[in-house]
């Protein structure tokens, strides 16, 4: 099927590939012409616009706004297409939950979004918009998605220099490869959904954190991998806690809802998206962090 990719500016990613046309928009402009047009005749549309920082005003202008943007125009449509939102496993509510659950769809959203990240925030302000717009919907929720150029995540721990501190290292990470997530928005696409429908995006062969660390040493970094309790940082947030206010404003990991997000041990299930999308995994994590780094190393990803 012909696709048409909706960038904010032009980086020439897909200028020599058959089949993809490219648009410039800015979801976050007031151009409305410019992205009726770029919607005309589309089947569906995979919304995978954010800000992937911390900063709160690139979240509302990339994240908030650009999604609102998106939905009116979806809105002007006859037909409307499909909507398939890219979210994150960010927006569950991890410090209320024990250590060992199951993440699965039906699991507590995210309650004091105050407590955490810019990005979080962003998430469920961005779902809470597809809700609100009253239209059948896909909401895919990856977990941490790993590729040639995003190998490092935030469940693994600090780096430091040649080092790798992994914070733990027997909890499991939510990995998402790269080449999963894209066959996930892409099964979505083609699959009518019922109502608003949520799916979690994760692989079924997830590494615990040592294992994922000595997998992507295989690139050359790091060097060294030192293991690290937990504890500590929660020490040290207990005495930042005691200060009015700053314990809110500290860095992530010494903020307990953040931590608990990060580093916390859970489980993870993935029935849904084979139940609802039919998707099976086309790779072991091994062999996809091994595809990864090769990929980074080459000259036709680069």
């Amino acid at each position: 099927l012909p696709v048409r990719a909706i960038v904010r500016r032009d980086c020439g990613l897909w200028r020599d590939t058959p089949g993809v046309e490219t648009v410039v928009v800015d979801l976050g402009t007031d151009d409305p012409e410019a992205l009726d047009a770029a919607l005309t005749g589309a089947g569906s549309v995979i919304h995978l616009a954010t800000s992937l920082g911390g900063d709160a005003e690139a979240q509302r202008r990339d994240t908030a706004r650009g999604t609102d943007a998106l939905l009116i125009a979806l809105g002007r449509q006859n037909p409307a297409p499909t909507l398939v939102l890219a979210s994150s496993f960010s927006v569950y509510g991890y410090a209320d939950l024990p250590v060992g659950a199951v993440i699965y769809e039906a699991t507590p959203l995210e309650p004091r979004p105050d407590r955490r990240d810019a990005y979080c925030r962003g998430k469920l302000e961005q779902e809470a918009k597809v809700r609100a717009a009253s239209r059948p919907a896909w909401i895919l929720r990856p977990g941490a998605v790993f590729g040639p150029d995003r190998l490092w995540n935030a469940h693994l721990g600090l780096g430091a220099g040649p080092a790798a501190i992994v914070l733990g290292g027997d909890a499991l990470v939510p990995t998402a490869w790269v080449e999963h997530v894209a066959e996930a928005l892409l099964r979505a696409a083609e699959t009518p959904p019922s109502g608003v429908e949520v799916v979690n995006v994760i692989d079924d062969d997830l590494p615990d954190q040592m294992t994922y660390v000595r997998a992507y040493a295989r690139s050359g970094w790091p060097k060294r991998i030192l293991r690290a309790p937990v504890w500590p940082l929660a020490a040290v947030g207990a005495v930042l806690g005691l200060v009015p206010g700053l314990s809110a404003r500290g860095p992530g990991l010494f903020r307990p809802d953040t931590r608990a997000a990060r580093l916390r041990p859970f489980r993870y299930d993935n029935g849904r998206l084979k139940a609802r999308l039919g998707w099976r995994p086309a790779m072991t994590f091994e062999e996809a962090m091994d595809r990864a780094i090769a990929f980074s190393r080459s000259e036709d990803w680069a």
